[in-house]
């Protein structure tokens, strides 16, 4: 479902659960207003039917809460598995390996067999090779 349809969703169902607490205030509640109920039964009942009645529209106004936590939450999450998957793309690009676990190196196959020996021989320039890894991810 896309964003627009998520909203005109909360909206009908705000609509329908407006809908039931009116229907459960005019045919549930109104028994205890009624001319064969009276004395303490009607009293107690009355106010146990505006309790819930009470309850439900709580539980509405949390769940309409709740609702927009979770929406909020998924357009975050979309934003940031979008830039993640820039980030491993660009790196791809720069030559490097990209395991499952986010771990990032340099494709050392493309190295020529001077390269890799400069490598072994020159831990330094690995160190600033990862350096700069690391720094074009955090730019992101």
């Amino acid at each position: 479902m896309t964003q627009r349809g998520v909203g005109r969703a909360h909206v009908q169902g705000s609509h329908d659960d407006q809908l039931r607490e009116a229907a459960y205030g005019e045919h549930i509640q109104k028994i205890t207003r009624g001319p064969d109920i009276s004395g303490l039964y009607a009293i107690a009942a009355h106010t146990n039917f505006t309790a819930t009645r009470y309850e439900y529209a709580a539980a509405q106004t949390q769940a309409q809460a709740i609702a927009k936590l979770l929406r909020d939450a998924h357009e975050q999450f979309t934003e940031l598995k979008s830039r993640l998957e820039s980030v491993v793309q660009d790196a791809r690009n720069a030559d490097m390996l990209v395991d499952a676990d986010g771990n990032v190196k340099y494709n050392e196959s493309k190295l020529t067999a001077h390269e890799r020996i400069y490598l072994r021989d020159h831990p330094e320039a690995v160190t600033d090779l990862n350096n700069k890894v690391v720094g074009r991810a955090q730019k992101r």
